[in-house]
């Protein structure tokens, strides 16, 4: 067997780890997925852009640069986003809430932009949201009805495979247990059946 130098070693564990970092972030990133849901909410609540000139429009204006503010060119894109979603913005307020937003970026949990925006679980199930939570359904409960489902899902796999079930299994099982009958523990009963057979 060729031993490799320590180096050619390390080597190749740093390229695994690469690839393995690589391969976990294969699908699109969250704020691209949750400002996609942030337009959906929009459209559902106003119609269509833009966002009403008031308080809800600009705080609704706000949360979506907060998910912006710690992706790749924030600004740049905060400003492209307030171009379609808030046109009466003047340019001296953008350029206060865009440099605000960036000086203190957030990351948000599902449910914390639930509550910022009043998300029921049937608004979020009416718009198929998946990043943004619901404030009559907390993170545990989904989580544990996901877990449900696919436990259901995979009987109904098992089932369409001609697997049967536990209890079937257990009450189609035809074999005899003469030790019981005997009122002696199994090992002594194949330990006498060997003996006798002896």
């Amino acid at each position: 067997m060729t031993t490799y130098p320590n180096k050619v070693r390390q080597q190749e564990r740093a390229d695994a780890r690469r690839k393995k970092r690589r391969r976990r972030f294969a699908g699109p990133a969250i704020v691209t997925l949750r400002m996609a849901e942030l337009f959906r909410v929009f459209v559902h609540r106003y119609g269509d852009a833009p966002l009403p000139d008031d308080d809800s429009g600009r705080d609704d204006l706000k949360l979506a640069f907060q998910v912006l503010s710690t992706s790749h060119e924030a600004a740049s894109r905060m400003v492209s986003v307030a171009r379609i979603w808030a046109p009466w913005l003047t340019p001296e307020e953008l350029a206060a809430l865009v440099n605000d937003v960036s000086a203190h970026p957030r990351r948000f949990k599902a449910d914390t932009i639930a509550a910022r925006l009043g998300i029921t679980n049937e608004i979020r199930t009416l718009l198929k949201l998946r990043t943004i939570g619901a404030i009559d359904k907390p993170a545990a409960q989904r989580a544990a009805e996901r877990r449900e489902q696919k436990r259901i899902a995979k009987e109904q796999k098992r089932r369409a495979a001609g697997i049967p079930s536990l209890a079937k299994a257990r009450a189609g099982r035809t074999h005899k247990r003469p030790w019981i009958e005997a009122g002696i523990p199994r090992s002594t009963w194949y330990r006498r059946q060997q003996r006798a057979a002896a």
